[in-house]
């Protein structure tokens, strides 16, 4: 048995575990179900993963990619859920839903194009393209993230905890997994530890984000509604547009 392993399982069980708890006794799923379910999920594959290493070790490796698949989709499906509730108003707009939809889509395409022509290193088949679609996924996740913070930024949005601790958590946990899974695929085994850590560290790091934003009640209105009516979301997008297409207009003239 792998006396490491089976302690990071082990706190990492009580961690969702905890993190359920705190879902249900605030409700949460009424507003972010999606995340719920994952984390829901978590707790049981991170169980189903916790038992293999104590009773089978010999069938870890099949038990850990199968359940990865589960952590994949539904981490860019919460990544999602959080950032559509923060900006519903972006899609009232035909070319952000285009762009936005358009950039997974092709980010995709891309990640299966990718895996066919050049494969990872000293991988087999099945690892191969479920590393391949983890770097595409942890890559769309690390952007959608990148775009919520750039939009608070932009926009001046009110601080939501649950949301944003939502968003903060999972992208944090895209990126320490994104870099390490692709340097696995080009280099192989030769990254040694990079690979096996990094993204422990980052889940362990999401794990007490998502703990300490719903650790406390979030109190009503705050919790429960968007930071900004759809509407006037909109209305203020559309604007700053306009100001920005007349003074790179005035440039373009000058």
């Amino acid at each position: 048995m792998d006396l490491t392993n089976a302690l990071l399982l082990t706190a990492g069980l009580l961690g969702h575990t905890c993190l359920v708890f705190l879902l249900l006794r605030h409700r949460v799923r009424r507003i972010f179900p999606i995340f719920v379910t994952y984390q829901f999920y978590a707790a049981l594959a991170v169980a189903a993963r916790l038992a293999i290493v104590l009773f089978n070790h010999g069938w870890y490796s099949p038990v850990f990619w199968f359940t990865e698949l589960g952590f994949l989709v539904l981490g860019i499906a919460a990544s999602h859920e959080a950032f559509r509730w923060v900006f519903s108003g972006f899609y009232r707009l035909n070319w952000f839903r285009w762009f936005y939809y358009g950039g997974i889509g092709f980010t995709f395409a891309i990640s299966v194009v990718n895996s066919a022509m050049h494969p990872p290193v000293n991988a087999s088949l099945f690892f191969g393209w479920i590393l391949q679609l983890g770097i595409a996924i942890n890559g769309i996740q690390a952007a959608i993230f990148a775009l919520f913070y750039l939009l608070v930024k932009l926009l001046d949005i009110g601080f939501r905890r649950y949301a944003f601790g939502i968003s903060l958590g999972l992208g944090m946990a895209s990126v320490g997994t994104l870099l390490p899974y692709a340097a696995r695929s080009k280099f192989g085994t030769g990254i040694g530890n990079l690979f096996v850590y990094a993204p422990t560290v980052a889940y362990f790091v999401s794990l007490a984000v998502w703990i300490s934003a719903f650790i406390k009640a979030q109190p009503e209105p705050e919790g429960w509604a968007p930071p900004m009516p759809p509407e006037q979301m909109a209305e203020e997008v559309k604007q700053y547009i306009a100001v920005m297409k007349s003074f790179f207009g005035k440039q373009d003239a000058s």
